[in-house]
């Protein structure tokens, strides 16, 4: 807190003087000022970095009978010197008061700490009442210095009279590219009998994909289980091909209820960083395969897809072995192209970056060597930093 000093502010003072008796007037009256000097505190807000807020809670899914206490926190990135108040809204189709109370409808976070809660507790009025019930919270004000987080700004718990709600724990996440990520399903409550749950999925990118055959058994007692998605093509992954949906289609139990969270949107950030090459031409066989030649003529990367139409190459910056710093040969091979009709070939580059190298490029295949090979491009290596230079346009 800064102190800033007002002015001095002047007081007069009258003081009275009297010289008299019972029975004399007043004979002297004096007036005497005197300064007094009056120091005035005001407080100038404290200058704190711009932060981040973000609620949790300890549980998205609930059953009315089991009147839970759930604790509702709030967590900023960077701890303030003042304490931050964080009001929230609650909405839903749950009523505040008789379906739910809350300790406090706002959080603070104590200056130096990181993280602040307050609780809601589940009211049980013991009707049954079919379906689900939620609650939704949300930020409602915040100081000029705090914004709300891109995901985790809104919660929402579901509650039922059911005995348990299925769902994931929420219906969008970002992940790094994984090959082994473990998505759950949770019921809300153990069970004393097996839950068949049956469900589905969907990617944009034709190497991702998800384990099992769609079908899924939660034991006797127990409240996940879980499925493995592969979130990962090991190569550069162009936009719009880094997500996977998930969802829940049905329950084989009458005691169970598919929460609000049945469906799950997971998006992928890029972990690999290299050289993507893609080439294609117009005929549907598999006419060409690409290949990386050192100096020397030793091939250091290949492509054996078998795709028609189409050969794609990622150089690996991150592989054991990374191309070192040299100049190499990026070339054609006439696996099934026999030279008798022109086939026009399109290439195109793409690395962690975005970068692609000025493409695409075309080339014109006119002959088949008798060598297989036909040199199109050269690359130079220079710690890391890939330069691509079209050295021919037709053979």
């Amino acid at each position: 807190m800064n102190i800033m000093r007002k002015p001095l502010m002047y007081l007069s003072v009258a003081a009275l003087l009297f010289s008299c008796t019972k029975t004399e007037e007043v004979e002297v009256e004096r007036i005497v000022e005197t300064e007094v000097e009056v120091e005035k505190i005001v407080e100038v807000p404290t200058a704190i970095d711009l932060s981040q807020v973000s609620l949790a809670s300890s549980a998205s899914m609930t059953t009315e009978s089991d009147a839970q206490t759930i604790v509702i926190s709030a967590a900023i990135e960077t701890a303030q010197e003042e304490d931050v108040t964080i009001k929230l809204n609650f909405a839903g189709s749950a009523a505040l008061d008789s379906d739910y109370s809350v300790s406090s409808s706002s959080i603070t976070v104590a200056a130096g700490e990181l993280t602040g809660t307050t609780e809601l507790t589940i009211i049980s009025d013991g009707l049954f009442e079919s379906g689900i019930e939620n609650i939704v919270i949300s930020l409602a004000e915040l100081s000029n210095t705090i914004t709300p987080s891109a995901d985790s700004s809104i919660l929402q718990i579901d509650i039922t009279d059911g005995e348990a709600i299925i769902g994931f724990e929420s219906s969008s996440i970002t992940i790094d590219e994984s090959s082994f990520y473990t998505l759950f399903f949770v019921l809300s409550k153990a069970l004393n009998e097996d839950i068949v749950v049956y469900y589905s999925g969907e990617t944009s990118n034709d190497r991702y994909g998800l384990s099992g055959d769609g079908e899924l058994i939660i034991p006797a007692g127990q409240t996940t289980r879980s499925i493995t998605i592969d979130a990962n093509d090991s190569r550069i992954t162009n936009s719009g091909e880094n997500t996977v949906s998930v969802s829940i289609d049905a329950v084989e139990n009458d005691d169970v209820v598919i929460g609000s969270n049945s469906s799950i949107a997971i998006t992928t950030n890029e972990i690999s960083e290299g050289l993507q090459i893609t080439s294609t031409w117009t005929t549907q066989d598999d006419l060409f395969d690409l290949r990386v030649y050192n100096s020397a003529g030793v091939s250091q990367a290949s492509t054996l897809t078998g795709t028609n139409g189409s050969e794609e190459l990622f150089i690996n910056k991150l592989d054991f072995s990374p191309l070192e710093n040299g100049t190499y040969t990026i070339e054609l091979i006439a696996f099934d192209f026999d030279g008798s009709t022109s086939e026009t070939v399109t290439f195109s580059f793409l690395d962690e970056n975005g970068g692609t190298y000025d493409g695409p490029y075309t080339f014109v295949a006119n002959n088949a060597p008798a060598n297989d090979r036909i040199p199109v491009f050269e690359l130079a290596v220079l710690d890391g930093v890939y330069t691509i230079t079209q050295t021919s346009v037709s053979n």
